[in-house]
């Protein structure tokens, strides 16, 4: 299947937006000076921890929620 110069495009304006997003995301919650190693590394380690936990995702989720409302505010 062929994908149109049109559809590539979008793909790739998305992608970027994608990767614009989780930087400033990455910066907002005092992470922007990490180490690419240190930051790779620690979001592979709470990606393990995360999956096999239920009571983590919520806590992590009611975590992000209120600082994501906390930025809205700002």
């Amino acid at each position: 299947m062929r994908v149109s110069a049109r559809e590539k495009n979008k793909n790739r304006r998305n992608l970027l937006r994608r990767r614009l997003m989780l930087g400033d995301t990455v910066i907002s919650t005092g992470l922007g000076d990490i180490e690419k190693s240190d930051l790779i590394g620690l979001l592979m380690d709470a990606r393990v921890r995360y999956i096999e936990s239920p009571t983590l995702r919520m806590t992590v989720r009611k975590r992000g929620q209120e600082h994501e409302r906390g930025e809205a505010g700002s």
